[in-house]
């Protein structure tokens, strides 16, 4: 999916600067088709850093605990990192057409709004989040 994903005009800051309050209420953001959260359960992420560096890639290990790794192409290059439980409960929310308001709901940590802010300004700068059509 990362790889041959359908192309897709991602949400820039520019476009959030000229939202309302009603705006943020209502705004449904959609991953970008080439976005994928996987669920890993062996140390995935270390191999594919090491085979980038053109290191020797550590043994594989099963995890303690089972995480995630967010996949997606900004532009023509493929990226990948691990991403948080609270993190891809919101993603996933947004996948699945909750409004962001909605989606923010899912986030489980005491003092959620800097993490999102956060998450937000990240998503932007990889290029992740797509605007429903209709939005403005």
């Amino acid at each position: 999916q990362a790889f041959d994903g359908a192309d897709a005009e991602p949400v820039t800051g520019t476009t959030l600067a000229d939202f309302g309050d009603d705006d943020w209420a209502q705004v449904v953001f959609r991953l970008h088709p080439t976005a994928q959260s996987l669920r890993v359960t062996r140390n995935t992420l270390d191999l594919w850093h090491a085979m980038d560096r053109s290191e020797a890639p550590p043994q594989v290990d099963v995890l303690e605990r089972p995480g995630r790794l967010l996949v997606w192409r900004k532009g023509f290059q493929p990226h990948f990192r691990s991403i948080g439980d609270d993190e891809a409960a919101m993603l996933q929310a947004m996948a699945s057409g909750k409004p962001f308001a909605a989606a923010c709901e899912s986030v489980t940590a005491e003092d959620a709004r800097p993490l999102i802010g956060g998450w937000l300004a990240r998503w932007l700068d990889d290029e992740l989040l797509v605007i429903r059509p209709n939005m403005p």
